[in-house]
């Protein structure tokens, strides 16, 4: 089921002037508000191209308490999530020296503002034991920014519970999202005949992830295949038991493109994803190179 774009941006716009330097994207992440209180993990990073060394410090924020107050509503819960992560965001980038600002967008969103145009832009953001059912990043193209040109998602290699609570499977959620629009796959649930199956052998963080990224694998390739995706579109790829899964948008994937994920299972390293774009003409060969390679550069 496909549904307009909500939930966490990352955009990337270009023709500002700033002391006389051309402007690069401007990255915006809207946030979903959390379930519990925990912990959250936030990198952003540009890179110049081609395989040059980045040009601006990474700004990095791990391990950011973020509080859940039942008393308050949903809306209040996040946007005191984004303040926690804007002013820790902020304060990072004074303290390595980087020009980027960090400003409000919208009533739960953060836009980073002072990205050089040439440069790739990567983003990494890790909503760890927060417990939100599913956070978006995306690129909104704006020239010479053809819009996101890859990404991974990444369940950690640790494991997860399957129950969010005791009685309660947990979800584990992804999806795309193409031209504005998301396309969420079917929900993974915790007592899925995946899990059943493999009831009775012993298994590791390791192969416990790789069932659960195997299985979202494959809900993501029935996705594209059920909306007429083709590799010009977008391409997966994916090794048995690992837990990743790569994501490349090709040439026919214009406006907004971005990801989809998350999971309710309250283990502590949750589940991660990154997004990178590149000016044009720079190929996706940059990120394999550069920022994929590097990304996610936590802990």
């Amino acid at each position: 089921m496909k549904r307009r774009t909500m939930a966490a941006v990352l955009a990337a716009g270009v023709g500002l002037l700033h002391g006389g330097q051309a402007l690069g994207a401007e990255m915006s992440l809207q946030l979903s508000a959390p379930r519990q209180s925990g912990r959250v993990n936030v990198d952003v990073w540009e890179w110049t191209v081609p395989n040059g060394p980045a040009r601006q410090p990474t700004v990095a924020v791990h391990n950011l308490p973020i509080t859940y107050d039942p008393q308050m509503t949903v809306a209040q819960n996040r946007m005191a999530k984004r303040d926690a992560i804007k002013a820790a965001l902020t304060a990072e980038a004074t303290r390595v020296g980087s020009p980027w600002t960090f400003v409000n967008d919208g009533m739960f969103g953060i836009k980073v503002r002072g990205i050089l145009d040439g440069s790739g832009v990567s983003f990494g953001f890790n909503s760890r034991n927060t417990r939100e059912r599913a956070d978006t990043v995306l690129v909104t193209p704006a020239a010479p920014f053809e819009g996101a040109k890859g990404g991974r998602m990444h369940g950690h290699p640790q494991g997860f519970s399957l129950e969010e609570e005791p009685g309660l499977p947990a979800e584990f959620n992804a999806g795309l999202i193409l031209g504005g629009v998301e396309y969420p796959v079917d929900t993974l649930w915790g007592d899925d005949p995946i899990f059943i199956e493999h009831a009775d052998q012993v298994l590791d963080g390791v192969a416990e992830t790789g069932l659960i990224m195997d299985a979202l694998y494959e809900r993501l390739v029935t996705l594209a295949s059920d909306e007429g995706f083709g590799p010009e579109m977008v391409h997966f790829s994916h090794a048995t038991g690992t837990p990743y899964i790569d994501i490349e948008f090709g040439p026919a994937a214009l406006g907004d493109t971005g990801l989809i994920w998350g999971t309710t299972a309250p283990e502590d390293d949750g589940f991660s994803a990154e997004l990178s774009s590149v000016p044009e003409p720079a190929s996706l060969a940059l990120l394999a190179l550069g920022a994929l390679g590097a990304a996610w550069r936590r802990r």
